[in-house]
C-alpha cells in the first residue's frame, strides 16, 4: 500500500450504526443519517479527517485499531443518542485517556444519566426517522464552530482529568495517518469489515438494489454473526428482493429472523418486519395464521415502544380479520373495537408528536391521518396530509403508499358494515 501524504488532523467519531430506538422515548432514530448530514460535513467543513469504526480498514482485530484511535485522534466527536452501550464505554475510555479535545452529541430528547448531567452535550433535532433541512444547515455549522474552539482551546473537557489531580495523559505513539499500514502492523491490502458491509448494505437498500445488498448481508453475517441489525437488513433484502420467486423469499426472510427470536423482542423494526413478511404471507397464501402472527408482532412494537406506525398497521390488520370468511359476529366485533382502540391511541399520540415538534416526519402524519379516516373522520384526515405534504416534502411513492392504505382500509369498514348491515337484518 502507497502512504498516503493526507497530513490533516484526524477526528474519530463515536456513535452507533443504522437506525436504534431510544429506549427512553421509543423513538427510532436513524443514527446514519446523523453521521452522513451532520457529523462528517462539520468535520471535514473544519478541515479535519473523519472516521467512524466502519469506515476503518483493518486485517486484524478492530478493537486494537479503536482503542488506537480512542487514544491518538486529535479530535473525538461522541453521539451518545440512544444510550448505545458501546459508545458510552469508548467514550469513558476516550475520557481517561485524553483529557482534552472531546466532543459530546445526541439527539435533543435523549434522557442521559445523571453521571453525564455535568457534561456539556450539544443537542440536534431529529424529526420522525430524519432531521430537516434547516436543522442539518444550523447544527453543521455550530459543530464546525465548536469543533475549530475545541482543537485551538487549552481547556480541560474530560472529567476524569477534571476531578482526579496531578493525572497524566499517557505519551502517545506516532499519529496514526490513513493508509500507513506500516505504523499498525497491517496486511497490505486489508479486507472490508462487517460493519463495512453493513454500511454498503444499507446503501444499496436505499438504491434498491436488494439482490447486492443481499449478497453484502450474508458477507456481513458471517463476520458479525448474531448481530441484529445485519439480521435485520438481510430479512428486508431478502424479501424485498423477491427472488427465486415472491414466496420463497419471503419464506427465507422469515428464517432469517427467526434467529433473533422476533416475538420475544423489544425492538419495533425487528417486530415490524416480522409483521410484514407474515402479512405478505397471508396475502399470498390465504392462510389466517400468518395474519394472526402480523397482528401479534405489529401489536407487540406498538405496545413496548409506542411505535405509531406499529400500531396503525396492527388496527388495519384487525379490521381485515374482522371481515374473514367464518369469523364469528362475536370475534369479528371483537376485531373491530380494536382495531378502534388502537387507532384511538395513535390518533392521540401522534397528535402530540405533531403538537410537539414543527419538523414530525410525514409517517407521523401519515399514521394520524389514517387514525383519523379510520375513525370515521375523513375530513380531518385529509386536512392532516394535506398539511404534511408541502412542509415533509413526501416522495410521489410516500403520498401513493398512504392513498392505497386508505383504500384498503375503507374496504374492510365497507365490508364490515355491510356483514353488520346483514346481520342485523336477519
Amino acid at each position: 500500500m502507497t502512504p498516503s501524504n493526507d497530513t490533516r488532523k484526524r477526528c474519530f467519531v463515536i456513535m452507533g450504526f443504522g437506525q436504534k430506538t431510544d429506549p427512553s422515548t421509543g423513538r427510532t432514530l436513524d443514527l446514519d443519517s446523523t453521521y452522513d448530514e451532520l457529523i462528517k460535513p462539520a468535520v471535514e467543513q473544519a478541515g479535519l479527517e473523519c472516521k467512524r469504526a466502519d469506515e476503518i480498514q483493518h486485517s486484524g482485530s478492530i478493537d486494537a485499531r479503536m482503542y488506537e484511535e480512542l487514544l491518538q485522534a486529535d479530535l473525538v466527536i461522541a453521539d451518545i443518542s440512544t444510550l448505545n452501550a458501546n459508545a458510552l464505554y469508548e467514550l469513558g475510555v476516550r475520557h481517561a485517556l485524553r483529557p482534552r479535545t472531546t466532543i459530546v452529541i445526541a439527539e435533543q430528547e435523549l434522557r442521559y444519566p445523571f453521571d453525564l448531567n455535568h457534561i456539556l452535550i450539544e443537542s440536534y433535532k431529529h424529526s420522525g426517522e430524519g432531521i430537516l433541512h434547516k436543522e442539518v444547515v444550523r447544527f453543521k455549522q455550530l459543530l464546525a464552530g465548536k469543533i475549530q474552539a475545541v482543537l485551538s482551546s487549552e481547556a480541560v473537557d474530560s472529567p476524569v482529568y477534571t476531578y482526579v489531580q496531578n493525572l497524566r495523559q499517557p505519551k502517545r505513539a506516532p499519529v496514526v495517518r490513513r493508509g500507513r499500514a506500516e505504523d499498525l502492523g497491517e496486511a497490505a491490502a486489508p479486507l472490508p469489515g462487517g460493519l463495512a458491509l453493513l454500511r454498503a448494505a444499507r446503501q444499496q437498500i436505499r438504491e434498491l438494489n436488494f439482490g447486492e445488498a443481499r449478497e453484502s448481508l450474508l458477507k456481513a453475517r458471517d463476520l458479525l454473526p448474531g448481530n441484529v441489525s445485519v439480521v435485520q437488513q438481510l430479512a428486508l433484502a431478502t424479501y424485498r428482493h423477491k427472488q427465486p420467486s415472491t414466496e420463497e423469499a419471503l419464506l427465507e426472510a422469515r428464517g432469517v429472523l427467526q434467529t433473533i427470536d422476533p416475538l420475544q423482542s423489544r425492538d419495533p423494526q425487528t417486530l415490524a418486519l416480522w409483521g410484514a413478511v407474515h402479512r405478505r404471507l397471508w396475502l399470498l397464501q390465504k392462510d389466517q395464521a400468518h395474519l394472526d402472527q402480523a397482528i401479534l408482532a405489529y401489536e407487540r412494537g406498538f405496545r413496548v415502544r409506542n411505535d405509531h406506525r406499529s400500531g396503525i398497521n396492527a388496527a388495519l390488520l384487525y379490521n381485515a380479520r374482522a371481515v374473514l370468511p367464518g369469523r364469528t359476529p362475536e370475534e369479528a366485533i371483537t376485531d373491530y373495537h380494536t382495531a378502534r382502540k388502537i387507532r384511538t391511541e395513535v390518533r392521540d399520540l401522534c397528535r402530540l408528536m405533531v403538537d410537539s415538534d414543527d419538523g414530525a416526519s410525514y409517517w407521523v402524519h401519515a399514521s394520524l391521518a389514517e387514525a383519523l379516516v379510520g375513525l370515521g373522520d375523513e375530513d380531518a384526515g385529509r386536512r392532516v396530509i394535506e398539511t404534511a405534504e408541502p412542509a415533509a416534502e413526501p416522495e410521489d411513492w410516500m403520498a401513493a403508499t398512504t392513498e392505497e392504505r386508505l383504500r384498503e382500509l375503507h374496504t374492510y369498514l365497507n365490508a364490515f358494515n355491510g356483514k353488520a348491515h346483514t346481520a342485523g337484518a336477519d
